[in-house]
């Protein structure tokens, strides 16, 4: 193992590094390393996590990863990466797999969402990926966070999305979706995955307004439920809706008045 986590190290990744072929374990994260990955890494052929997040480190990844077939974790996260995103169906033991906030390109295909049998976070976020999710069948049912926010990913949400027993995290703004979600996926956020859960016990036809372009948005949420988080157990009682459909006298103040629910 080489654990060097924020020691402050600056300048490039050393090529020394690939002379080290029994290494499993690699975590260069919150450091100031920069330019582009050594190809001699490449070498590592029995390494199983690495993480190189977050420094300033450029270039392609997947040249030098190609050969790292045992990799179970991997987080590049928060550099400057880019070039095409690997294809994923090479690693068969990939548990968790983090690029967010790089400068990745390419289009999202079945190849990407086939990563392994046994992927439990994916994470795409805050890239350049254009295509749709429609690949998303192929992916692990043991999914537990998927996150593809601030992308330029379009087409419709695929039903498979509801076939997730085990997804806890779901991140899917800042793209181009079209189609819905079921409501029992959006009530199941508002229990399960808000900051502060909200207990929404008020669902019906005449609380969901239609925007310009026919999306649904629920608006009056009524008298919601605060849940509790963390070791607590209180559970509070307010006013809530969505910001922009809601009456906006009580989105400011708090108070009902008789024209709120118009």
């Amino acid at each position: 193992m080489l654990i060097l986590p924020k020691t402050v190290f600056k300048g490039t990744i050393s090529h020394s590094l690939g002379r080290l072929d029994k290494l499993k374990l690699l975590d260069l994260s919150c450091n100031r390393f920069k330019g582009v990955l050594p190809a001699e890494l490449s070498n590592l052929k029995q390494l199983q996590v690495l993480d190189l997040s977050p420094n300033r480190l450029t270039g392609p990844v997947s040249p030098v990863l190609s050969g790292s077939k045992m990799i179970q974790s991997l987080n590049v996260s928060s550099n400057s990466f880019n070039g095409d995103l690997l294809e994923l169906g090479g690693f068969p033991n990939l548990l968790v797999f983090n690029v967010s906030n790089n400068s990745f390109t390419g289009m999202l295909n079945s190849q990407i969402w086939s990563a392994s049998n046994g992927t439990e976070i994916l994470d795409l976020s805050m890239n350049n990926f254009v295509g749709n999710l429609q690949g998303l069948d192929n992916c692990s049912s043991s999914l537990k966070e998927l996150h593809v926010d601030v992308n330029s990913l379009s087409g419709h949400l695929p039903c498979s999305l509801y076939s997730f027993s085990y997804l806890q995290q779901l991140s899917l703004s800042d793209n181009y979706f079209s189609g819905h979600l079921s409501k029992e996926l959006r009530l199941e956020y508002l229990h399960e995955s808000a900051s502060l859960p909200v207990i929404y016990h008020d669902f019906k036809a005449s609380n969901i307004l239609l925007e310009k372009d026919f999306n649904a948005k629920l608006s009056d949420f009524g008298l919601a439920k605060l849940g509790p988080t963390g070791d607590k157990t209180h559970v509070s009682t307010r006013v809530m809706g969505t910001y922009g459909y809601c009456a906006p006298e009580y989105v400011v103040t708090g108070q009902l008045t008789m024209k709120s629910d118009v």
